[in-house]
């Protein structure tokens, strides 16, 4: 038979579901099976590629072909922070008692704070702590915190004094602290003889990160904090906001 002799046959496409499972090639692209309502990976005419996810958010699936012809590359519409933004705000103080097994319960506005706007297949699951080289108290943060000072360390000079000694410091004594799904996370033993912590554990809020204190020891230096503060008449200046003019953040 030669090459002209063979019948043309009709476009196929392969798609699946959104599961990811495979279905039968079908030569329009749309899989056709199912009602009006079905969630389609094929490469429909139309905006079908466009559906409501959780709580009516709207995604939009990888490949899908708009009114206007072009196909999008994939894209998350749903509003939520990419993958690696910082969005945690901590604030305010938390005391939690220690259980019997050694476990204390994050506090909850703390774990809404940690979880808010991180996708929904990467969902926060525990803290990162490592000794305070300050004050008595343990530092904790997520790892996207985490990520950030270990960054941070990578633009000093490399095998500097400062760099080894603040690598030393923080990322050889970091201890990564699973969270069971009630929100308990476990200290070891080397984290609370640092910070004197038995029974109770203050939690500080630190903007994107916290602090873990024991409760009197916090009580003693918190007066010195404020006398600092008033003596040395310190102030803060907020970042300008994009496209603000003068005198609109409160700067003059």
């Amino acid at each position: 038979m030669l090459s002209h002799d063979i019948p043309k046959m009709p476009k196929v496409r392969e798609w699946r579901s959104v599961s990811g499972r495979r279905a039968a090639p079908c030569p329009c692209g749309r899989g056709g099976r199912g009602g009006p309502g079905r969630r389609r990976r094929g490469i429909p005419g139309g905006n079908r590629g466009v559906f409501r996810g959780p709580k009516g958010r709207v995604l939009r699936v990888r490949g899908r072909r708009l009114l206007s012809g072009a196909i999008n590359p994939a894209e998350r519409e749903s509003g939520g922070s990419p993958k690696g933004v910082a969005v945690a705000l901590l604030v305010g103080r938390h005391v939690n008692r220690i259980d019997k097994k050694g476990r204390v319960s994050v506090p909850k506005p703390f774990r809404a704070a940690l979880s808010r706007g991180r996708p929904g297949d990467d969902p926060f699951s525990g803290l990162y702590a490592f000794p305070s080289f300050k004050y008595p108290a343990l530092e904790a943060c997520d790892e996207a915190f985490m990520t950030r000072l270990a960054e941070g360390l990578e633009d000093l000079d490399v095998f500097s004094d400062d760099q080894d000694d603040l690598a030393a410091v923080i990322l050889e004594n970091a201890r990564e602290l699973p969270m069971d799904p009630e929100g308990r996370i476990v200290l070891t033993d080397d984290l609370r003889d640092y910070a004197n912590i038995r029974n109770e554990v203050l939690f500080v809020g630190r903007g994107a990160r916290m602090m873990m204190w024991e409760p009197a020891a916090y009580e003693a230096q918190r007066g010195g904090a404020f006398e600092r503060a008033k003596s040395r008449g310190m102030t803060l200046k907020l970042p300008k906001r994009p496209g603000a003019s003068a005198g609109e953040d409160g700067d003059g």
